[in-house]
């Protein structure tokens, strides 16, 4: 009798300690996010608006319309530059294939800063693994919304940073195309307005 409540005293207080213990998913995720680091990328959890929810999903039952999110990893790769000239970005997968990009869809409105910009954008989100979900550019990032999906391992993030790499040299290149043909339009306006003065 001692033994059994000895033993039944061990499993309360030691019990809740495996709950504590990291999954094997958990344990997956953790290696993969260092590794992310690792490759210079910043890993964070962030909301994703759901494209193509179901009626019931947008709006509850009370009639009020929801905006369903989905809640994913987010992986970025800070930029050496602040981006000043280049518009904010968002492409999301999406499987109807129209849009400038085949297989995604931008939202909001873009003028493409170079001829070679969708091209470019193409071919990086071309080589994507299946479980990014979104490609984004902003001031400071450009990131991905990624599933992590377990079918997706190590070759498919070093995948991903490669591709983060290659878009951040890429978008760096054309906000210095960008700054100095801004430079140069300054420069004549100011050439223009001196005679004018004198």
């Amino acid at each position: 009798m001692v033994w059994l409540l000895i033993a039944l005293i061990l499993v309360v207080a030691f019990g809740p300690l495996f709950y504590l213990r990291p999954s094997p998913r958990d344990r997956r995720l953790a290696a993969l996010r260092a590794k992310a680091v690792s490759e210079g990328l910043v890993v964070e959890i962030s909301h994703l608006e759901k494209r193509n929810a179901s009626a019931e999903e947008r709006v509850n039952s009370a009639g009020r319309e929801r905006h369903p999110k989905i809640s994913l990893a987010l992986y970025r790769q800070p930029l050496t530059r602040k981006l000043r000239l280049l518009e904010p970005l968002r492409l999301q997968r999406d499987g109807d294939g129209r849009g400038e990009i085949a297989g995604w869809h931008l939202t909001g409105s873009l003028t493409p800063p170079r001829s070679d910009f969708f091209p470019v954008m193409s071919e990086l989100l071309a080589s994507m693994p299946q479980g990014v979900e979104a490609f984004d550019i902003d001031s400071r990032f450009v990131s991905v919304f990624w599933r992590e999906s377990k079918a997706e391992d190590e070759a498919a993030l070093l995948i991903i940073a490669r591709n983060l790499r290659h878009a951040a040299d890429y978008l760096q290149e054309v906000e210095a195309e960008l700054e100095l043909g801004s430079g140069s339009q300054e420069g004549a306006s100011d050439d223009d307005s001196g005679p004018d003065q004198a």
